[in-house]
């Protein structure tokens, strides 16, 4: 035997095997995915049945409870009384009950809580209760409860085994109670009409349609309790002491913290597959329920076990494995032929392959070459297309940005604004369309274009200068306003450019200034205290020694009067201290009640030698005027200030002397 058969062999083999395997195990994946899929959704298809079965089932005894609240005789039975309605009504609920085969108990009770009509359903037959043996209902709390809704509702009891006598019946009677008040014509509340449905048919409603798995659907309450359980033993556990730990919680935690998560839905826990869905039958009609006051839902699930999803995909898995098993006993032979014809076919073969070889090698470089090439290209044109789009969406951030910008942004080239942002427009008063294309310089104030004319050149030079400077611009309306500069140099198509960003500053520097003089000011009166103090010292040795002197000199004498302007002086200038002391921040002028009438003479007295003689000065001064409450001399030195004011080189708009004047 040749000993490359068995390697030839083994590399046909081999390949075939793993290429089976591959397949195998690609197809049984493809299968396990859509059987999985299939149960799934045959699962909640399940679940949406009996949900909607369970939504009718409600509808249709809500309709039960609406007709007979509704029924003609039971309404004549209301208006008129009488033995012959009454018969009438006990057999309209005779022939629904005996219709209808859902009803464990039909009844009327009226608004003392006496029951007038009673239909019982014993061993499949309806049964009328004599009268004798009705009962009075009025301490019930479903009576209390329905009585207590208005027209239209309807009380709907929890789910739970009836109890008779405080014992739960035997065998198990499943009970729902409905009931809606009845109101006779005049609009009264005349009683109730309750039924008592019996919950065997809804439980055995809940089926499930699915043949694939031995899928087990299931019935809890809001609390996790069992209505309908996998296991029968496990049901209603809240109605015996025994089995109040008998929840879904319990025995499948993880599963009933994923249901209490959410209304509906589908997942995988450690036991298997859950399909669950909430159902609130009272959303159909306007409902009131009894009980706790609680939420009045339910969750229908349906479960496949984790070992029964096992043994689905054991099944499938072993007829995949059968398949490759047959397959490779197949190939095994074809495999050990093949590879015989191939060993006499590549000794043949070889002289002619071994010419081909410098050519094969030649033609794979340069495929090789062609395919790099080819790989570069595409990169390059992806690179493109990525910078392209890069490109695209920096634009587009750019002129977001710039357009919703604070600051006024444009570009400066050859000393011409380019694209203007709005804020540009709203700093300068132009249009965009005037700013287009307008000389930047035109917009500075004549005062600084030197300087921004120069900063900018140095800038375009690459000179190194501050790149944020502020100066003054001209709007549109002829307003100057200070804008705070932030110039960047930039290349705008291929040519140097300048980046401009304005933020208007102009409340700030008014806010400088402002601060400025203020602090000036703080100066001057700081230096206007101590000099008012030195003029204080100055004026007291003045006025100490004009009283002294007027003391010794005759009034008769010419002295005495002129003493008396020297002390009535002094006594002013006294005054100016303590105005130049208030102004300084360092004494409060005194103010008191005053007469204008001796305010005004002694200030025309004083002003009569401050301005020339040829001017005439003339008062009218009412004797009858009140007093003023203020600072004397204040107001002395105002009336001063408004006579000469107009005429003193110091006003804002001086005038010509006039030739008289009068105050008033």
């Amino acid at each position: 035997m040749n000993v490359r058969l068995p390697k030839l062999f083994l590399r046909i083999f081999l390949p075939l095997v793993a290429l089976i395997v591959i397949i195998t195990a690609a197809i049984y994946y493809a299968q396990m995915k859509s059987a999985a899929a299939a149960t799934e959704r045959q699962e909640v298809n399940t679940i949406e049945f009996n949900k909607n079965e369970i939504l009718r089932e409600f509808d249709s005894v809500v309709s039960d409870l609406m007709l007979l609240s509704e029924n003609q005789h039971l309404h004549k039975y209301l208006k008129a009384g009488g033995e012959s309605f009454l018969k009438e009504l006990e057999i309209d609920f005779f022939s629904l009950s005996s219709r209808r085969k859902l009803y464990d108990q039909l009844r009327f009770l009226d608004e003392t809580g006496m029951e007038i009509v009673r239909i019982d359903f014993r061993s499949g037959e309806p049964q009328l209760v004599p009268e004798d043996q009705l009962q009075n209902k009025s301490g019930r709390y479903y009576f209390s409860d329905t009585l207590a809704l208005e027209s239209g509702d309807v009380y709907v009891s929890p789910f739970d085994l009836n109890i008779e006598r405080g014992q739960i019946e035997n065998p198990l009677k499943p009970m729902i109670r409905f009931g809606t008040p009845v109101f006779d014509q005049n609009g009264q509340k005349r009683g109730i009409v309750l039924l008592n449905y019996l919950g065997f048919r809804l439980l055995n409603r809940i089926t499930s349609f699915t043949d694939k798995y031995s899928c087990r659907i299931a019935l809890v309450n809001s609390a996790g309790y069992w209505l309908k359980g996998f296991e029968s033993e496990n049901e209603w556990g809240f109605m015996y002491e025994d089995r109040m730990d008998r929840v879904l919680g319990n025995e499948f935690p993880q599963a009933w913290e994923k249901m209490t998560e959410t209304e509906s839905g589908q997942f995988y826990t450690s036991k298997g597959l859950f399909t669950f869905s909430s159902v609130y039958p009272l959303q159909q009609v306007r409902i009131s329920s009894g009980g706790s006051g609680e939420a009045y839902y339910w969750k229908i699930l349906a479960w496949i076990s984790s070992d029964q999803l096992y043994w689905e995909r054991w099944k499938i898995l072993r007829v995949f494995l059968l398949f490759s098993l047959f397959m490779l006993i197949v190939i095994a032979p074809g495999s050990w032929f093949l590879a015989k014809t191939n060993l006499r076919r590549k000794e043949a073969e070889r002289a002619l392959q071994e010419s081909y070889n410098a050519l094969e090698l030649r033609v794979k470089e340069r495929t090789t070459e062609l395919n790099r090439a080819n790989a570069r290209l595409r990169q390059e044109v992806e690179e493109h297309l990525r910078a392209k789009e890069a490109l695209r969406e920096s634009e587009q951030k750019y002129r977001f940005l710039v357009e919703n910008a604070e600051e006024a942004i444009f570009i400066d080239q050859d000393d011409v604004i380019k694209f203007p942002n709005p804020k540009a427009e709203e700093l300068t008063g132009y249009s965009l369309e005037e700013l287009a294309d307008k000389p930047f310089i035109d917009l500075v104030y004549p005062e600084d274009r030197d300087l921004v004319h120069g900063r900018y050149t140095r800038g375009l030079n690459g000179e190194d200068i501050t790149k944020r400077y502020s100066y003054r611009i001209v709007m549109k309306d002829n307003e100057v306003a200070w804008v705070d500069v932030n110039a960047v140099l930039v290349s705008w198509e291929a040519r140097p450019a300048v980046l401009v960003f304005l933020r208007d500053i102009t409340h700030q520097k008014k806010l400088e200034s402002q601060l400025v003089q203020a602090q000036k000011m703080e100066s001057i009166g700081t230096l206007a205290g101590g000099i008012a103090h030195d003029f204080n010292n100055i004026l007291t040795p003045i006025h100490g020694y004009a009283e002294l002197t007027l003391c010794e000199v005759p009034k008769e004498d010419s002295v005495h009067e002129y003493m008396k302007q020297i002390l009535d002086g002094a006594r002013r200038a006294k005054e100016l201290v303590l105005q130049i002391l208030s102004f300084s921040r360092q004494t409060d002028l005194e103010q008191k009640p005053v007469r204008m009438q001796s305010i005004v003479k002694e200030s025309l007295k004083l002003l009569r030698s401050s301005i020339p003689t040829t001017i005439e000065i003339d008062h009218n001064i009412d004797v009858d005027s009140g007093l003023v409450l203020g600072n004397p001399t204040q107001l002395h030195q105002i009336l001063l200030n408004l006579c000469t004011m107009p005429w003193t080189t110091d006003s804002p708009n001086p005038v010509p002397y006039p030739s008289s004047f009068v105050v008033k």
